[in-house]
C-alpha cells in the first residue's frame, strides 16, 4: 500500500467525503491556512471562468445509429504537449482503423504514470487543425503534458490519442463498445479502455454502451513450485519474481504501470518482461501490496519454506483492483487446517497466515481526471493443471466453473474502463452504461486446488448534457466480483473497488457496489473448516457518483459550441457619380465565434434589378485567423433557389483554405451564391466582389443585403443534409424570402439558430449602402464676345444639364433603393436664376423644353427666372435638360465693361456631387466707344487778296459713348489770319471759356462735357493776306 494515500482513502470508503472533511484533510495535507484555501479556491473558480470557450466542428460526423467500437485508438509518441502531438499511427490502431483528419475532435489522455501516479487519468479535448506525417496540429495549447516512457528500469507512463466523434445526433439502440485496454509488448503503443462521444443535438439511449471489463488488467495466474530467499516473509508488500522460478502471484495492471505478466482474455498470459523488465520496475511485479489502484498479489504462506512448506504451497488470493474506491483484499494463505503458529494469523487461531494481496487504493476522479478501474491481483496457484479459456469474461456464477480451467484461473481480473459522453439533450429509455470491473475466475478443474484471482475495480462513466434526463438510464460502475477456491482455506480473492459517476443530472439507476469478496470449498471441491467462507477476503467498497464535479479540459462540447455565423456587407463605393459603365464593389464578412460551420454557403439574394455579378476584378477569399487546413470541400452543393433547407450534397474532406470555393456566381447573374466553406471558431472569411451597374440604375441609395445558411449540426437522420440559417434577419430583403426555412436546430438543447444576417433592408446597416449621385450643371455663354451699347440681338444661350444618373422615382420593393420620390431627390421645381448686370434688361426668351419649362422676368426686366415643375422627372441621365435662349439690350448704363454675368441651377437638397458646375458664367465685353465727327463750311466760294471770310467749324459725338474732355483744333492755312468770334453748344455739351478759344487754332481745345449726341460750334473769322498770281 502508499499509506500515504491511506487518511484519504479511508475516509472516502463510503463515498464522497463530506465538505468540512474534505477541507479539512486537504488543509493539513497541503499545510494550507483556511483564508488561504478560501483564496486558492476562489481564484481557481475566477481563473475557470475566465477562460476562453473553445470548440470544435459540432455535429461534424453527422447524424448516427452508433454501434460497435466507434472510437479510433493512437498511442501517443514522445511528449505531447503545446499545440501539438504525434502519434504512432494515423490509421487507428484497433479494431476501428479510421485515419485521423483535420477537423476531428480527439481526446488526449494519460493512462499510466509510474513517476506521478496521479497524472493518470487526466485528459483534454482538442481539435485536429492539420496533419504532417504522424503529428497533429491542435486549435488550442494542451493544458497537460503527457509523458511517455517505457524501459526495464524506470518508471512506466503512456498516454494515447481518442479519436472522439462529434456527432448532429445519436440514437444507440444497439451496443456501443470499447476495445480492451492493451500494451503492445513489441512497440510499447497502448491504446484502448475508453468510449466517447460528442452529440451536438439530441441523444438517446436504449441500448448499451460498455466499457465493462476494458480497463487495466490483472495480473497472471501461473503455476508456480519455487521458494524465496530466506527472510522472504508473507507479509512482504513488493518483490521481484521470475516466471519460471514462480513463488506467489503477480499485482494488477494499474495507473502506475503494467506488471511482467497480464491475463488478457487468453489462456497464455500476456509477457512484457522484454519492453518493461517487472513492470513496476521499483518494487517488482509480486508481493501483497498494492500499487496505487492496481490490487495486490497473493503471496505464499511459507514463502522461504521456513515452516517446511516451501514450493508456493500455501496459496492465498489476489486482491480486487481500485476504482473510485479501494478493492478488497484476497483471502488468507492455506493452512492444512493446523493450529501452528507459523501457518496462522494468531498463535492458535485457525485461520491461515494472512498473506492475501491488500485491495487497490482508491481514485479521486474528477472532470478532468477519469481513471480505469484497476486490474486485480492474482493468487498464488502450484497445482494448476494446463490452461485454457472457453468463456470471457467470465460467467456470472459464484458456485461454480465459469469459463476457463488451469493455473490461468488464479488470474486478476480487469477493471471497468472509461465512458465519456457529451450531448445537447440525453435521454434514456432502459439503456445502459456500463463500466464495471470484470469478476474473477472461480478456480477448475476440482484438481486445481490454489487460490482465487482479485475482482477488477469499478471503471469511470461522464455524462454531460445541456438537459439530461436519468429516468430509465442504468449506470453500472460496480467492482468486480472476486474468484472463489475449489478447496476449503484457500484464499479467495478480494473484490474489485466501486467506481465513479459523474452526470449533469440526477440517475436513480446507480450501481456504484463494491465487488463482493469469493470464497472457499467452491464449485464441486473440497469443502472444510466452515466452508463455504471468505477466508479474510473481503469486497471491495462502493464508489461515488456527483453531479458536478469540475469542468472538463479543452474543446467544449458540441451542443454548447454550436456556430454563431454573423454576416456583415460593406462597400468600397459608396457613391456613384459616373453616368455610365459603373461598377461596384462588395464585401461580405463572415465571422464564428461558436463552433465550427461546415458546408457553409453566403447568398446576395438579390443584387438591385439589373446589377450584375463581374468577372473582373475577380473575386477574393481573404481567411482571418484560420488554421492551415479545413474539413470540407467545394463539392457541397445546394438546390436551385431559396429557401435553402437541404443541401443536394455534403463533404467532409479536406481543404486547404484560400482556395476559391467550389460554388461561385456566374458572370452576369443577378441573384449570387458562394460556397461551401469551412469556418472554423473565431475565424472569418471575407469575399470580394464587383457587380456591374446597368446605365438605367437612377439616382437614389441602394441597399443589398447578405445572407447565411450551413449544414445544421444537430441535424437527425429523418432530415438528412439540413441547412440552418441564423433567426436575425433571415427574410430582411427585398423580397422578404427566407434564406432557409430552418432557424431552429433540429435536435438538442439549444433552439434558435445564433448569428446574423445582415439586412439589406432600408433601415438596415449603412456599411453596404451605395448611393448613385446625380450631377446637375448650367453653363452660360454670349452670342457674341462684345455687346454693343445700343446695338440689336445680344443674346445669352443657358443649358442645364444632367451629367450624372437619371432622376426617377424609387420604391424599394421593386429597386432595393430606399423609397424616394425624384423631387425629394432634386426638388419640386428646378430653378434657374439670372440677375443681369447694369445696363441690359432682358426683351425676349426662347425654350427649349416648352411648356415643361416656362421663363419670366420682373418687373424691371432685370432678372429673369427659369422654371420646372414636377413633371420634369423623370431626368434622363447624361443628358442636357433644357436651352434657353435670353436676347438683351445693353445700354450705356453697361459701360464700360466688361460685365459678368452668372445663373444660377437651383440644386437637391441631397445627392448633387459637383457644386461647382450649379452656377454658369459668362463675361462679355461691352462696345462703349465714341464717333466723333467734325464739319466746317464758310459759304464763299472764292474770295480775294485783303477780303475777309467766316467759317463755321462744329465738332459732333455720334455716341454712343461719351467723349467727355476730347480736343479739337482747326490751323488756319497759310494766306489766313483767323480768330475765333463765338461757340455755340448743343445735346448737353458745353464751350469752353472764351479766354482759351485761341487754342483751338494754336493747338487743342478741349470739350468738357462732351456726352454723346451732342455738339460744339465754333465760328472763325480769317483775314486774306494771300496774294494772287
Amino acid at each position: 500500500m502508499k499509506y500515504s494515500e491511506q487518511p484519504f482513502r479511508a475516509r472516502r470508503r463510503a463515498g464522497y467525503l463530506p465538505l468540512h472533511a474534505a477541507f479539512s484533510w486537504l488543509m493539513r495535507f497541503f499545510g494550507v491556512q483556511p483564508r488561504r484555501l478560501a483564496q486558492a479556491v476562489l481564484l481557481l473558480c475566477c481563473a475557470q471562468a475566465a477562460l476562453a470557450q473553445t470548440c470544435g466542428v459540432p455535429g461534424f460526423d453527422g447524424a448516427a445509429t452508433p454501434s460497435g467500437v466507434i472510437n479510433t485508438y493512437h498511442a501517443g509518441v514522445g511528449t505531447g504537449s503545446g499545440n501539438a502531438v504525434t502519434v504512432a499511427s494515423l490509421a487507428g490502431q484497433r479494431t476501428n482503423t479510421r485515419a485521423l483528419r483535420a477537423g476531428d475532435l480527439i481526446l488526449i489522455m494519460q493512462m499510466q504514470d509510474g513517476a506521478t501516479p496521479a497524472n493518470a487519468g487526466r485528459h483534454e479535448y482538442a481539435q485536429v487543425t492539420s496533419v504532417a506525417g504522424t503529428t497533429l496540429n491542435l486549435n488550442r495549447t494542451l493544458t497537460n503534458s503527457y509523458a511517455r516512457s517505457l524501459s526495464t528500469t524506470g518508471a512506466q507512463q503512456t498516454w494515447q490519442v481518442i479519436w472522439v466523434p462529434q456527432y448532429a445526433s445519436a440514437a444507440v439502440s444497439g451496443t456501443v463498445s470499447a476495445d480492451r485496454w492493451s500494451v503492445n509488448a513489441t512497440s510499447g503503443d497502448s491504446t484502448g479502455g475508453v468510449v466517447a462521444m460528442d452529440v451536438a443535438g439530441g441523444m438517446t439511449l436504449t441500448g448499451v454502451i460498455t466499457a465493462a471489463g476494458s480497463g487495466f488488467r490483472g495480473g497472471a495466474g501461473i503455476n508456480g513450485g519455487a521458494s524465496r530467499a530466506a527472510g522472504a516473509t508473507y507479509l512482504d508488500a513488493n518483490q521481484t519474481v521470475t516466471v519460471a522460478t514462480m513463488n506467489g502471484g503477480i499485482k494488477g495492471e494499474g495507473i502506475e504501470g503494467t506488471p511482467i505478466q497480464v491475463f488478457d482474455g487468453a489462456a497464455t498470459p500476456s509477457n512484457y518482461a522484454t519492453l518493461l523488465g517487472q513492470g513496476y520496475n521499483s518494487g517488482g511485479a509480486g508481493g501483497r501490496g498494492p500499487r496505487s489502484n492496481a490490487g495486490g498479489a497473493g503471496n505464499d504462506g511459507d514463502p522461504s519454506g521456513t515452516a517446511g512448506y516451501g514450493g508456493n504451497q500455501l496459496n492465498s488470493g489476489g486482491a480486487g483492483g481500485a476504482g473510485y474506491s479501494a478493492g478488497g483484499g484476497g483471502g488468507n494463505a492455506w493452512n492444512q487446517n493446523m493450529t501452528t503458529a507459523a501457518l496462522n494469523g494468531g498463535a492458535t487461531a485457525n485461520v491461515g497466515n494472512p498473506a492475501g494481496g491488500i485491495g487497490g487504493v482508491g481514485q479521486a476522479p474528477s472532470a478532468s481526471r477519469l481513471p480505469m478501474g484497476g486490474g486485480g491481483g492474482s493468487g498464488t496457484a502450484n497445482n494448476g493443471s494446463a490452461s485454457s479459456v472457453t468463456t470471457f469474461p467470465p460467467t456470472a456464477s459464484g458456485t461454480a466453473a465459469n469459463g476457463a480451467a488451469g493455473a490461468i484461473t488464479s488470474s486478476g481480473a480487469s477493471g471497468g474502463g472509461v465512458v465519456l459522453v457529451r450531448a445537447g439533450t440525453f435521454a434514456a429509455a432502459g439503456g445502459v452504461v456500463d463500466a464495471s470491473g470484470n469478476r474473477a475466475y472461480n478456480k477448475a478443474p476440482v484438481g486445481d486446488t490454489d487460490s482465487a484471482g482479485g475482482g477488477g475495480g469499478g471503471g469511470s462513466v461522464s455524462i454531460r448534457a445541456v438537459s439530461g434526463s436519468g429516468t430509465g438510464l442504468s449506470i453500472n460502475v460496480q467492482g468486480g466480483e472476486g474468484g472463489s477456491s475449489n478447496y476449503f482455506n484457500h484464499g479467495p480473492g478480494g473484490g474489485g473497488g466501486g467506481g465513479y459517476v459523474l452526470t449533469t443530472f440526477p440517475v436513480a439507476g446507480v450501481n456504484l457496489a463494491g465487488g463482493a469478496n469469493g470464497i472457499d470449498g467452491c464449485c464441486g471441491g473440497t469443502n472444510g473448516n466452515g466452508s463455504p467462507k471468505a477466508w479474510n477476503s473481503s469486497a471491495g467498497t462502493a464508489g461515488a457518483a456527483a453531479t458536478a464535479d469540475g469542468t472538463p479540459l479543452g474543446v467544449n462540447g458540441g451542443a454548447s459550441c454550436l456556430p454563431v455565423v454573423n454576416v456583415a456587407k460593406s462597400t468600397t463605393t459608396p457613391a456613384i457619380t459616373a453616368a455610365n459603365g459603373a461598377s461596384a464593389t462588395y464585401s461580405i464578412n463572415l465571422s464564428n465565434t461558436g463552433g465550427a460551420a461546415t458546408n457553409l454557403f453566403v447568398f446576395d439574394a438579390s443584387l438591385p434589378p439589373g446589377w450584375t455579378y463581374a468577372a473582373t476584378p475577380a473575386s477574393t477569399y481573404t481567411y482571418s485567423a484560420a488554421p492551415a487546413a479545413g474539413a470540407q470541400t467545394g463539392p457541397a452543393t445546394l438546390p436551385a433557389g431559396l429557401p435553402a433547407n437541404t443541401a443536394l450534397t455534403v463533404s467532409t474532406g479536406t481543404v486547404a483554405l484560400g482556395s476559391t470555393p467550389g460554388t461561385v456566381p456566374s458572370t452576369g447573374n443577378n441573384s449570387l451564391t458562394f460556397g461551401g466553406f469551412y469556418l472554423p471558431q473565431n475565424a472569418s472569411i471575407t469575399i470580394t466582389f464587383a457587380a456591374t451597374i446597368p446605365d438605367t440604375a437612377t439616382v437614389g441609395t441602394y441597399h443589398n443585403p447578405a445572407g447565411v445558411v450551413f449544414l445544421d449540426p444537430t441535424r437527425t437522420a429523418a432530415s438528412g443534409n439540413r441547412l440552418v440559417s441564423p433567426a436575425v434577419n433571415v427574410n430582411a430583403n427585398r423580397t422578404a424570402t427566407n434564406y432557409s426555412a430552418n432557424t431552429t436546430y433540429d435536435s438538442g438543447a439549444t433552439t434558435t439558430v445564433g448569428g446574423t444576417n445582415t439586412s439589406g433592408l432600408a433601415n438596415g446597416p449603412a456599411a453596404e449602402d451605395i448611393t448613385l449621385l446625380a450631377d446637375l450643371s448650367v453653363s452660360k455663354t454670349g452670342n457674341s464676345g462684345t455687346f454693343t451699347i445700343g446695338a440689336p440681338g445680344a443674346q445669352y444661350v443657358i443649358v442645364a444639364r444632367n451629367n450624372g444618373r437619371a432622376i426617377a422615382d424609387q420604391v424599394f420593393a421593386s429597386s432595393q433603393a430606399t423609397d424616394v420620390s425624384a423631387t425629394a431627390v432634386a426638388s419640386a421645381q428646378l430653378n434657374l436664376t439670372d440677375t443681369l448686370p447694369a445696363g441690359m434688361t432682358v426683351t425676349s426668351f426662347a425654350v427649349s423644353n416648352s411648356p415643361t419649362w416656362a421663363c419670366a422676368a420682373n418687373g424691371t426686366s432685370t432678372t429673369f427666372t427659369c422654371s420646372a415643375g414636377s413633371g420634369v422627372y423623370p431626368l434622363p441621365a447624361a443628358t442636357n435638360i433644357v436651352t434657353v435662349t435670353a436676347t438683351v439690350a445693353v445700354s450705356v448704363a453697361a459701360c464700360p465693361g466688361p460685365l459678368v454675368n452668372t445663373v444660377t441651377f437651383t440644386v437637391p437638397a441631397i445627392g448633387d456631387t459637383s457644386p461647382a458646375n450649379n452656377t454658369g458664367t459668362s463675361t462679355t465685353a461691352i462696345g462703349c466707344s465714341a464717333n466723333l465727327t467734325v464739319s466746317k463750311t464758310d459759304n464763299a466760294t472764292s474770295i480775294v487778296a485783303g477780303g475777309t471770310t467766316s467759317y463755321t467749324v462744329t465738332f459732333s459725338n455720334l455716341g454712343p459713348a461719351a467723349a467727355n474732355g476730347a480736343t479739337v483744333n482747326d490751323v488756319a492755312g497759310a494766306g489766313l489770319s483767323c480768330t475765333v468770334a463765338n461757340c455755340s453748344a448743343a445735346g448737353g455739351a458745353a464751350c469752353p471759356a472764351a479766354g482759351v478759344w485761341p487754342n483751338l487754332l494754336a493747338s487743342s481745345l478741349p470739350i468738357t462735357p462732351f456726352p454723346s449726341g451732342s455738339s460744339a460750334t465754333f465760328i472763325v473769322n480769317c483775314n486774306v493776306t494771300a496774294t494772287g498770281l
